[in-house]
């Protein structure tokens, strides 16, 4: 999603230019019943108009993640999906091993450690900042944190979800 344009709050105009990637899954049916799964991620990142990405997992059970002990997950079933966009062509995420640091206390992310493999064979490493997040309520059975995150990969910058 491309935006671009101005925004003037409080008498000040900004200048607005650049991407975001957004959830597609609106409208369709799902269970409201517990699943006994662990902290499961949605992850969007651009770094430019040539290379972006979008990962679903969890943590991989062999990083040690908080929740070792309490959940048991294979390693080959912690990726549910995910992209590569790279120089004008899209690639699937084959394989994924993630690392997700919270706050002790509020159970908020801070930081997210990822290695993404692609179809092509092409590796990804991938650290990730939260600047900023806030807790959402949209359903009564799940704890959602939406935030800010600040990329880097292979010497560049990129921000997402």
């Amino acid at each position: 999603m491309r935006t671009k344009g101005s925004l003037t709050l409080r008498g000040k105009t900004y200048a607005v230019d650049g991407v975001n990637v957004r959830d597609r899954s609106w409208a369709e049916a799902r269970s409201e019943a517990p699943v006994p799964f662990p902290p499961l991620v949605w992850l969007t990142g651009v770094f430019s108009d040539t290379f972006a990405f979008n990962c679903v997992c969890t943590d991989d059970p062999a990083r040690s993640p908080d929740w070792q002990g309490i959940y048991n997950v294979p390693a080959d079933q912690t990726l549910k999906g995910g992209w590569i966009y790279l120089d004008g062509q899209y690639t699937r995420v084959v394989k994924a091993s993630k690392l997700t640091q919270c706050d002790p206390v509020t159970l908020r992310p801070v930081r997210h450690d990822i290695a993404l493999v692609d179809e092509k064979g092409q590796s990804f490493e991938l650290t990730g900042e939260v600047e900023a997040s806030s807790p959402n309520g949209f359903w009564a059975n799940v704890s959602i944190f939406i935030g800010l995150v600040k990329w880097r990969c292979k010497g560049l910058t990129g921000y997402g979800d």
